[in-house]
């Protein structure tokens, strides 16, 4: 893109000038430069996945009786995600055969991403067609993972990535009380530090990015503690020491493992979601992007520079009493690893208890904006209408900041 793409190209024409060496494969084979993962390794893989979210005491055929469609969204994932499942005991599992097969033009969707809209519209139809309990979704690379699941009213509602973080968090939580850390990224809801301390767990949270939380888990593990899981809100989880990275078949195991224990013991779901925003508080997230024009002018300031210089007072008429500023202070490594870098973000904690993240894309002339509203319900408050009230409040937060921000 304007104007990067210039000093892109020349520095691509600077490394085609220098000398590859390359040797036939047979050769890389023969001096043992090169090796096939092979059936060995996941086979080992697969009982990884087992160890760290299989629930022993679930019946095999309550297992077999949850009906699951999934996508790899023409993805590499099919293979080891269907072994995993049926390794499980989940054994009706249906995938979409138009997008079972890798293929990198992606023709049934516009951007194989499970978070875009339209992204889970085949695994939908699918789950709709064959009465699925759960419509579950890998990103191609199979390392993150999206679910909806099937309403007691019939209909399908997809769960956020802080959701599925809340429900995973809560039931490893109560495996292991008092016993090892979790973490999550600093976009990521405030909710799982509450999980942690009630369960006296450690917690720590990171910029955003797995490759802090691996080695914030990794410091943990030297330190003597047991990494239990760690999750970011754009659809990413890992879980214990199997795999340090986001993972999305692990994360499908232990999701589906939950489902079933929830069904044997007469609950769900959704009821599981009410009863931790009862323990907790209610805790809605939703995100924003604002497309900006100057972006592409590299001596133009950023969006979060002219932040840094307006110093907004409040936002959506609720007064900021806290800003956090990840340039000047960015969050500490745990447990004594390599400093964080410093991060283009703006972190607004608001007088109501809401919080607004304000941070530039990595990729695109866009701001990422992640807002989230809190709210404690009344032992007696019926939940519907604790939750539209708190979904007004996030809209009128988003509306609001937005408009602002197109301001600037």
């Amino acid at each position: 893109m304007a104007p990067h793409d210039v000093a892109v190209m020349a520095h691509v024409a600077r490394l085609q000038g220098e000398s590859i060496r390359c040797m036939p494969l047979s050769q890389a084979r023969s001096d043992g430069l090169l090796e096939d993962v092979g059936e060995e390794i996941c086979a080992a893989y697969l009982r990884g996945v087992q160890r760290v979210s299989s629930i022993p005491a679930l019946d095999d055929a309550a297992r077999a009786a949850v009906k699951i469609a999934y996508t790899p969204l023409h993805g590499v994932g099919a293979p080891l995600t269907q072994r995993a499942l049926r390794n499980a005991g989940y054994l009706a599992v249906e995938t979409v055969a138009s997008q079972e097969l890798p293929d990198g033009d992606f023709p049934t969707v516009s951007f194989p991403n499970p978070e875009e809209p339209g992204a889970m519209d085949a695994v939908l139809d699918l789950a709709r067609h064959t009465q699925a309990h759960l419509a579950c979704a890998s990103d191609p690379d199979a390392d993150r993972f999206a679910v909806a699941v099937r309403h007691p009213d019939g209909n399908y509602r997809r769960l956020s990535g802080n959701e599925v973080g809340f429900l995973l968090a809560d039931m490893f939580a109560r495996q292991s009380y008092g016993r090892g850390v979790m973490a999550t990224t600093v976009v990521s809801s405030r909710l799982l530090s509450q999980i942690c301390q009630a369960t006296k767990l450690r917690y720590f949270e990171t910029l955003t990015g797995f490759k802090y939380i691996a080695n914030g888990a990794l410091a943990a593990q030297a330190r003597g503690d047991k990494f239990l899981f760690a999750y970011e809100e754009a659809l990413g989880y890992s879980i214990g020491d199997l795999v340090w990275d986001k993972d999305g078949i692990s994360a499908m195991c232990a999701f589906c493992e939950l489902f079933t224990a929830l069904q044997m013991a007469g609950s769900n779901i959704f009821k599981q979601l009410e009863h931790i925003y009862r323990q907790y508080g209610l805790y809605l997230d939703g995100h924003a992007n604002l497309k900006l024009a100057d972006e592409l002018d590299p001596a133009a300031p950023s969006l979060c520079d002219k932040l840094r210089r307006v110093k907004p007072q409040s936002i959506a008429e609720q007064t900021i009493i806290e800003v956090q500023d990840l340039r000047a202070a960015p969050p500490r490594s745990p447990f004594g690893g390599a400093n964080l870098p410093p991060s283009d973000v703006l972190v607004y904690q608001l007088q109501d208890g809401s919080r607004v993240i304000v941070r530039p894309s990595g990729t695109e002339p866009k701001v990422k904006c992640y807002y989230e509203v809190v709210s404690k319900l009344a032992p007696d408050e019926p939940f519907e209408t604790a939750y539209l009230t708190a979904q007004s409040r996030l809209t009128k937060l988003i509306d609001s900041h937005q408009a602002a921000l197109a301001n600037l």
